[in-house]
């Protein structure tokens, strides 16, 4: 990615590395959901209630960590 002004040069460098260690969303059906049977679907959606929660403190304590 070019960033062509100078002001944004530092929060984007800041954000990128932040962003290497924040932990990928992967549910176990990683396609398109109109491609998803009906058992898929609720594969993912239940894998996604189960870590929800998990998601959102790791997503704050990034945030503190980090911002």
């Amino acid at each position: 990615m070019r960033i062509l002004k100078p002001r944004y040069w530092y929060p984007y460098l800041r954000m990128s590395r932040a962003l290497v260690d924040y932990p990928i969303y992967a549910p176990p059906h990683l396609k398109c959901e109109s491609d998803l049977t009906d058992d898929e679907a609720q594969e993912n959606f239940d894998y996604f209630m189960k870590v929800k929660d998990q998601r959102l403190d790791m997503f704050l304590d990034w945030m503190w960590r980090n911002f």
